[in-house]
């Protein structure tokens, strides 16, 4: 039987919103959040991209959470022996932090592929366009 590979973005979410800063002046921030679900044989390797910057936090839910990606530039999870063969995960801004709205537009597109080991070619992919407001 051949191995089964999934990938499914769930939700994605983007809202901006104004806080304080240190100077006592507003700053525009935004909060972005996606989900999803993966599923995979042992060593299936998910590939989870930057949603905004490198301070995101990141859940593998079941898998195995590493800094870094082989294809993309982001973060990985990983199901290795004994894990479950679907996981759950989560790409999120954070809620401290506060990424600069500046620079960034409106509509957002994110990619998550799912790949064999260390193969270069995704076995699966799925992306989703949200908006920020």
């Amino acid at each position: 039987m051949p191995a089964i590979f999934d990938v499914k973005i769930a939700s994605a979410t983007c809202q901006w919103s104004v806080k304080t800063g240190e100077s006592g002046n507003p700053i525009d921030c935004l909060r972005a959040v996606v989900a999803g679900t993966a599923t995979g044989p042992v060593g299936a390797r998910l590939e989870l991209p930057i949603l905004v910057w490198s301070d995101d936090k990141v859940d593998c839910g079941a898998w195995t959470h590493y800094a870094g990606a082989l294809v993309t530039v982001g973060n990985t999870c990983r199901r290795i022996a004994g894990q479950p063969e679907t996981t759950t995960w989560t790409v999120d801004t954070g809620g401290d932090d506060c990424p600069l709205k500046y620079g960034f537009k409106n509509s957002r597109t994110y990619t998550v592929k799912i790949y064999a080991n260390n193969d270069i070619n995704a076995k699966k992919q799925d992306a989703k366009n949200y908006l920020c407001q």
